[in-house]
């Protein structure tokens, strides 16, 4: 039914005739989000992405904890269509190597495409889906929707393509958090907005603030913290390995307690979603 060609400057393309009207009416009449220096500036990140030992220990801790939340809400695994969000260079498309990815990046999906071989990816938004209604049994949103211009698209437009009973896992940082209050007194001494590797948008939640947005669209099913760590530095400029390490090691009790005592102190929110199964949910045939 599908053609996945991964071709530079090419999206998704359907050989169905149904389809692929459907997807013309979509990117005419929902006049998709203009992103040029948010597509140039990520193209420049994932060229220059080199990650301190530290940071690659967060994000494993964040795919172990998404890895996780898979194996306990997501049901049918073998037979489920997952769609990636967001996918970068390729670490999150290790969840499920099958799965579809979308990203602004070209690098990126080149980086993807090169590790996993049978991961079907293209250049997109995800603000504007290129996808038809109920294509989805999981979608994996994480560190992303901070980025985004427009978060309450993305939101509308994960929910038009679950299936009823669909799971969204969506991560993102939280403010109240060590990182969180780092970031508002370096913003307070400097004067000026400080995002995460200099992106140009960069707004974190809160888990009320999360769940507000997402409670008209999603039964919110769990919610976790993740990284109870304090910050070790601000991109490159961090502690130098082995230092980190050690004090990743002597900290890792207290990390430990603190997922127990404070599990919405995490420097990252994991929140698990399930898409309302009401009558007004109808699939495109």
């Amino acid at each position: 039914m599908f053609k996945y060609p991964f071709e530079e400057k090419s999206y998704l393309l359907f050989q169905h005739p149904t389809i692929a009207n459907y997807l013309n009416k979509r990117e005419t009449t929902m006049n998709p989000i203009k992103k040029g220096n948010s597509r140039e500036f990520y193209e420049n990140f994932h060229k220059k992405q080199r990650f301190p030992w530290i940071s690659r220990a967060m994000q494993a801790e964040r795919l172990s904890v998404i890895s996780k939340l898979i194996q306990r809400f997501s049901t049918d695994r073998h037979a489920r269509n997952v769609l990636l969000v967001g996918c970068g260079s390729g670490d999150d498309m290790s969840l499920d190597p099958n799965a579809f990815g979308i990203d602004l990046s070209m690098k990126s999906l080149g980086n993807t495409k090169t590790r996993f071989s049978s991961s079907r990816v293209l250049q997109g938004d995800a603000q504007v889906l290129p996808f038809i209604e109920n294509s989805f049994d999981l979608i994996i949103c994480s560190e992303v929707i901070e980025h985004l211009p427009h978060r309450e698209l993305f939101l509308s437009e994960a929910h038009r393509v679950l299936k009823k009973g669909g799971i969204l896992i969506l991560t993102t940082p939280n403010w109240m958090s060590w990182y969180g209050l780092a970031r508002r007194l370096a913003e307070a001494l400097t004067a000026r907005p400080i995002t995460a590797a200099g992106q140009p948008i960069d707004h974190w939640s809160t888990i009320r603030s999360l769940k507000a947005e997402m409670t008209s669209k999603f039964d919110l099913t769990a919610t976790k913290g993740i990284w109870f760590y304090p910050p070790m530095g601000k991109g490159h400029m961090v502690l130098p390995f082995p230092l980190s390490a050690l004090v990743y090691y002597l900290l890792l009790p207290v990390e430990r307690v603190l997922q127990i005592i404070l599990p919405s102190w995490g420097h990252m929110i994991a929140m698990v979603a399930r898409k309302h199964q009401n009558k007004s949910d109808t699939a495109l045939s």
